[in-house]
């Protein structure tokens, strides 16, 4: 009895880590096409985006998802705001030698990253860029903050008027 229970831990251990081990994320780029991906690769432009399966990717060395939220100025004063979606880069890359032989051996670097949204600070940058992570599956949807204070503003905006009118 106590192999079996036992057997049943380890299994249930092995799962565990298994389940941890990567994360399903959303992913999306401004020109609709990743240039270090294979050729074969659907084009998913973030203009686009609307949740659908089509840009849900299966993210095997990364344990959070992504949200990169940017605005560039151009000029006469004006800006373009961009939003790209993907798997949080987590995936080392290493050689090893093993039974004899030099192979390639990846892990994922987890504390890399922790949840939640930090602005770029590069003093250099061109741009305003947001970087948000999170580690649940297709987590990475949510509208850019912009978007979202206009769309709260909007609808307290229309309960006002509502109750208003009552």
């Amino acid at each position: 009895m106590s192999v079996i229970h036992n057997l049943g831990f380890l299994c249930l251990i092995v799962f565990a880590n298994e389940a941890r081990a990567h994360v399903t994320c959303y992913a999306c780029t401004m020109s609709g096409s990743d240039p270090y991906a294979p050729p074969d690769t659907p084009k998913r432009p973030c203009a686009q985006f609307d949740g659908s399966a089509r840009f849900q990717v299966d993210c095997p060395y990364s344990t959070f998802c992504m949200k990169k939220t940017f605005q560039m100025q151009l000029g006469g004063g004006r800006k373009a705001t961009g939003i790209v979606r993907d798997c949080a880069p987590q995936k080392h890359s290493y050689q090893a030698y093993e039974n004899q032989k030099w192979g390639e051996k990846h892990e994922v670097i987890e504390s890399i990253y922790t949840a939640g949204c930090n602005d770029d600070t590069n003093f250099l940058k061109t741009s305003e860029a947001q970087y948000c992570y999170c580690s649940s599956n297709l987590c990475n949807s949510a509208p850019s903050s912009g978007a979202a204070l206009k769309l709260v503003f909007s609808l307290l905006g229309l309960f006002v008027f509502v109750q208003s009118r009552v």
